[in-house]
């Protein structure tokens, strides 16, 4: 306690310093308007033809075809979904989840292992017997043991995580932690 004394003593000057700080943050906070307004984005075709676009309005002379933009809930941009590096490699080795209707466990634990790896998928539901032909053409497997996952035109059968995780490193899926829906779809006929 004692030493609290002497750092905060008055002959110290830590008092008045701290005093002038908070005083400053004051005058700051106060000067400083504590909601901004955007103003609505302006967008004009001028007499050469160039589209402008402002925060502030065209001079008159100057423009034709003057709108003026409301931004809204509409306008905000989403930062969620796959990351850039699972999107690249998506685009290269799309990734697909084939499940049936019986397989409920198993394939619900291949689908939140991907969700959690933040991979892009698409799900195939097997339910018929042109499914499972189709299937078979797209894997090259004969048996019809779920969830497949496929990346391009390789497959790995049965879910194992590590297995899994080592396939999704190999076809170029980055190790994310985003949050991914499935799109589960029926096979076209």
């Amino acid at each position: 306690m004692r030493y609290l004394r002497a750092y905060f003593g008055r002959r110290s000057g830590i008092r008045r310093k701290v005093r002038w700080a908070v005083l400053a943050f004051i005058f700051t906070l106060s000067a400083t308007p504590l909601t901004t307004q955007a103003q609505a984005p302006y967008r004009w075709v001028a007499k050469d033809g160039k589209t402008h676009y402002s925060d502030q309005p065209p001079p008159p002379s100057e423009s034709r075809d003057v709108q003026q933009k409301k931004l809204g809930v509409g306008s905000v941009i989403e930062t969620g979904g796959p990351s850039y590096g699972a999107r690249q490699a998506a685009r290269k080795m799309p990734l697909t989840l084939y499940t049936s209707d019986n397989c409920k466990e198993n394939c619900k634990i291949a689908r939140d292992f991907l969700n959690r790896r933040g991979a892009p998928f698409s799900e195939i539901i097997l339910r018929t017997p042109e499914d499972a032909a189709a299937f078979k053409q797209a894997t090259g497997i004969e048996e019809l043991i779920v969830p497949v996952l496929q990346a391009g035109s390789k497959s790995k059968k049965g879910f194992e995580d590590q297995a899994w995780g080592n396939f999704l490193d190999a076809s170029g899926y980055p190790r994310s932690q985003g949050k991914v829906q499935s799109t589960a779809q029926t096979p076209a006929r």
